[in-house]
């Protein structure tokens, strides 16, 4: 049985981070992007099994989830269920009104996660268009609310420096915990993001099938069954970004894995699913190795 799932409510975002999936698609292929939401009755049919208890994870691959239009529903929803949320999101650009809507629904086993990646005067280097001022206000209802508060901090070059002082901010606007979190995507024309960190290796991972990487994979966890904006099941979010997913059996069956013609219980039992996690360690998809290899750390 599951222990959560990812949803991605939608693919529109207001930011234009350099790295992100979205930013990348748009700029490689223009005329295919399609604005996409997540049809909440059909999500209903799909999700044939017990919630209670189990961790729903609100965060897209292309798109914030505060920017679906009806997105406090599907938390009711989820709330209704007796789910665990978790909502991960810039915070940009949403009202007080809807802000204190939101807070109502959530409850102390909830948790949202603000990605922001420096301070207030510098962190929409990477997180362009991003807005403080509408950050703050969902950053003071939600300390006013039930739920878990955590401030998510990316380093970047412009930002190394600035880690202690954001922390300390976190705890004057009333976070609950401050994660930092490092990325090794530093190619392609953000090179000048690369931080100068000690002690933690951020050299690509040389990937393929044939690769010696040692799989680390996140959905051992059983909770990172993944829903896009687009209505598909695929098996995590990775496998569904689009670098990989049209290599995938679950793009070329992907009719198969439409959440309008089927259920979670039936997809999870089809031979596809069934041997994508059978073999992970085994096959080592192109997805696995360069997504979740196991990261030797100096200490």
């Amino acid at each position: 049985m599951i222990n959560g799932l990812h949803i991605e409510l939608t693919n529109k975002c207001t930011l234009k981070c350099p790295r992100c999936s979205r930013t990348e698609f748009i700029k490689q292929f223009p005329h295919a992007w399609k604005n996409q939401d997540l049809d909440l009755q059909d999500l209903k049919k799909f999700i044939d099994v017990d919630l209670a208890g189990k961790k729903i994870l609100l965060c897209g691959n292309y798109g914030d989830p505060i920017y679906h239009n009806d997105m406090i529903e599907f938390v009711r929803f989820f709330k209704e269920k007796k789910a665990r949320v978790r909502i991960a999101t810039n915070g940009s650009y949403k009202s007080i009104d809807w802000w204190t809507e939101l807070s109502k629904v959530l409850s102390y086993d909830d948790e949202i996660v603000f990605a922001i990646d420096g301070l207030p005067k510098n962190f929409t280097k990477y997180r362009i268009n991003g807005d403080w001022k509408s950050i703050a206000d969902g950053i003071r209802i939600m300390r006013e609310s039930k739920v878990t508060m955590i401030w998510q901090y990316i380093r970047f070059s412009y930002n190394i420096d600035d880690v202690n002082t954001a922390e300390t901010l976190s705890k004057q606007l009333g976070f609950d915990s401050f994660t930092v979190m490092d990325s090794n995507r530093w190619d392609n024309g953000t090179e000048w993001l690369t931080p100068n960190i000690n002690n933690v290796s951020l050299a690509k991972i040389n990937w393929g099938s044939d690769s010696d990487v040692t799989i680390d994979a996140d959905c051992s966890t059983n909770d990172q069954h993944f829903i896009s904006a687009e209505g598909r099941y695929t098996p995590c979010c990775f496998s569904s970004e689009h670098r990989f997913y049209y290599k995938t059996k679950f793009y070329k069956e992907k009719n198969a894995y439409d959440i309008k013609e089927t259920t979670l219980s039936a997809v999870l039992n089809y031979p596809t699913t069934v041997e994508f996690f059978k073999t992970i360690h085994i096959a080592k998809p192109d997805v696995c190795t360069f997504s979740c290899p196991k990261v030797e750390t100096d200490v």
